[in-house]
């Protein structure tokens, strides 16, 4: 990288000696009169020029003058805010969501381990986590645990999520404990949609349509989200982007009372949710969107950091191609495993076969091929 033997940009380059430029990949006259083949490939080329850009973004960035930036004045009406008191949320743009989360793309992966290990056999392990916890971490998990939860499912969840590891496990937990706490997830579920919101109930549903239709062929439950009718600039004029993250937070911490109820009823740890999102109508102009992208990324996070092993499936329907290509920018901070479980259809032919075997036909709105009724209007 930044080969000092091309000087003349990304198609041209000269050879040493001499100050006339050739193209890459073509002979080029030597210094006998006789025609030489070139010394450098195009992959050479390619590999200084590309040295050369970053050593230009390298220098640009130590130049750039360091402004402090004023903390914002607290509103009591407020609630926290998610990147206040998650260090992984910044307020960067989405190139720097490309560019700055490579790690998280490129780290070796905590997820690829057998999660199917059975109770009996990760029993040591829950048993250690719990006795690295104490009594005092024990009592402080039951504070935020969704109601009726087991501490074991819990505990089980975040080792799954580091490879059985109860030191990585015992950090995230302790990570996440704190974050519920100054969140205040447990009190989330109780309230309306509108309250958390901070704005009426009729522009939070016309706005961001998510509700809960149902259980799947294994006892999961189903959340449907329309973000084809999801409008961030309508509801951005009557709330905060904080606000709408915590929507997303409710909705989690209702998916897992609902897991817990499963539980009771089917008598077996229901610990995952499926998730069906309709695309369709979906603005492209959100790729753009500084805002679409940063709430897109922080309930990313949210998702991967504190709702470890809650995510059973994703299936999105009606997908048009800049779905796509938006679910590739936000890959970059999502795990593989998790990747794994999304699948993106566009065609009703491809997505309605795949909703049927997912969940019994009266448990499905008729518009997405079932026998049932869409449970939409009943969102609180």
């Amino acid at each position: 990288f930044g080969s000092s033997r091309f000087r003349h940009g990304p198609g041209l380059a000269t050879r040493r000696g001499s100050q006339r430029p050739f193209f890459r990949g073509s002979a080029a006259m030597g210094p006998t009169g006789r025609e030489e083949p070139p010394e450098e490939t195009a992959l050479d080329a390619l590999g200084a020029w590309g040295g050369c850009c970053w050593g230009i973004r390298q220098r640009a960035v130590e130049r750039r003058p360091k402004v402090k930036e004023l903390a914002p004045v607290p509103v009591a009406s407020d609630p926290p805010s998610l990147a206040a008191v998650e260090p992984g949320i910044d307020r960067g743009s989405w190139w720097r969501l490309i560019f700055c989360c490579r790690r998280r793309a490129f780290r070796p992966q905590e997820h690829d381990a057998d999660d199917a290990a059975s109770p009996d056999a990760a029993s040591p392990a829950v048993e250690a986590l719990a006795a690295k916890l104490g009594a005092a971490g024990m009592a402080a998990l039951h504070e935020v645990l969704a109601p009726g939860e087991p501490s074991r499912s819990c505990l089980l969840r975040f080792l799954r999520a580091r490879d059985f590891s109860v030191e990585a496990a015992l950090a995230m937990l302790q990570r996440d404990i704190a974050w519920r706490k100054a969140v205040g997830t447990r009190g989330l579920a109780a309230k309306s949609r509108a309250e958390v919101a901070g704005c009426s109930a009729r522009v939070v549903n016309e706005n961001m349509p998510m509700w809960h239709q149902g259980f799947d062929r294994q006892g999961r439950p189903v959340m449907f989200k329309h973000y084809g009718k999801t409008n961030l600039a309508q509801l951005l004029q009557h709330t905060t982007l904080e606000r709408m993250n915590l929507l997303h937070v409710q909705q989690n911490e209702r998916a897992a009372i609902l897991c817990v109820e499963q539980s009771a009823r089917l008598r077996r740890d229901i610990s995952q949710a499926v998730f069906v999102i309709d695309a369709q109508g979906w603005d492209p102009r959100y790729v753009r969107s500084k805002s679409a992208l940063r709430h897109a990324k922080e309930i990313a996070v949210t998702d991967q950091d504190h709702y470890p092993e809650r995510l059973g499936r994703v299936v999105i329907v009606n997908a048009p191609y800049i779905v796509s290509l938006f679910w590739r920018l936000m890959t970059v901070v999502i795990d593989r495993k998790t990747q794994a479980k999304v699948q993106i259809l566009s065609r009703r032919a491809d997505w309605e076969p795949v909703l049927q075997d997912l969940i019994e036909p009266h448990q499905l709105p008729k518009e997405y091929g079932g026998e049932g009724v869409s449970r939409q209007s009943e969102a609180d």
